[in-house]
């Protein structure tokens, strides 16, 4: 009569990380090519190994996050890199005008999209592509601000590396306000650096103090750091995206679509 696998088991064995495999003897199959075959061993190596592999393998299973997209009816810049996409809002007091050319004739609310794009291109190019959109704008849209102000404007922008231009376009009924805005963030940070240094301070200074300065913030670069602050105008677009920009080393062109807060 064969004894069984639990007969054979002398005394309790020491775990010292390996696991024992007790095979009957005297069986024919696949334990049957010797009657005194050892016992198999699988060492604490192995099994860490194979619980490594486990974990790798439910991991694949997770995908990455998909990037973000463009919730903005509006052409990207050919190649580029949607970096980030967030809720735009602004309330227009009395009288006040918007870098989107939208005059408040009370306390009006605003509401959109703010989309942050990088690409490669050179500074140049973009401009090039923003220019031609002036000349040429996407089907349904028009260009809403222009005039020698504006050119001005835009202009001593440009020398600071900012550059931007406002577009509309009707949906049944309403319109849509697109304010487009490219950026070279080193150039940007070479011609107004002592200005964006500012910021942080600007607010908490007395208005006694911060009219001076913005004065001659105007003076140097075209812009008052009081319009810096601002991320409803194209310098302040521009300067609010800097953070999101730094690491990538490539232009970025941001989009502000705006709308009445009550057509959403």
């Amino acid at each position: 009569m064969l004894a069984s696998a639990e007969s054979l088991r002398t005394g309790d064995q020491a775990d010292s990380g390996v696991l024992e495999r007790h095979v009957p003897w005297g069986l024919r199959g696949p334990w049957g090519f010797s009657s005194k075959r050892p016992p198999v061993r699988v060492s604490l190596i192995e099994r860490l190994s194979i619980c490594c592999v486990a974990v790798t393998l439910a991991g694949c299973a997770h995908q990455a996050a998909p990037p973000p997209t463009s919730p903005v009816d509006f052409p990207l810049y050919r190649g580029s890199a949607v970096l980030s996409v967030r809720d735009w809002h602004h309330t227009l007091s009395p009288g006040e005008r918007s870098a989107l050319g939208i005059v408040g004739s009370g306390n009006e609310a605003y509401s959109g999209y703010e989309v942050v794009t990088a690409t490669g291109s050179s500074f140049d190019d973009v401009t090039e592509w923003l220019r031609d959109l002036d000349e040429h704008p996407p089907d349904g849209y028009q260009v809403t601000v222009w005039g020698s102000g504006i050119d001005e404007a835009r202009e001593r922008a440009r020398n600071i590396g900012v550059d931007f231009g406002v577009f509309d376009r009707n949906e049944r009924g309403v319109t849509h306000d697109v304010l487009v805005v490219t950026v070279d963030p080193d150039l940007l940070q070479r011609k107004a650096g002592i200005m964006l240094s500012l910021l942080d301070k600007f607010h908490n200074l007395p208005a006694f103090l911060r009219a001076p300065i913005d004065a001659q913030a105007r003076a140097q670069t075209g812009f008052s750091i009081s319009d810096a602050t601002d991320p409803t105008t194209p310098i302040g677009a521009a300067v609010d995206a800097l953070g999101r920009l730094q690491d990538t080393h490539a232009r970025g062109v941001i989009f502000i679509d705006a709308r009445p807060a009550d057509a959403r």
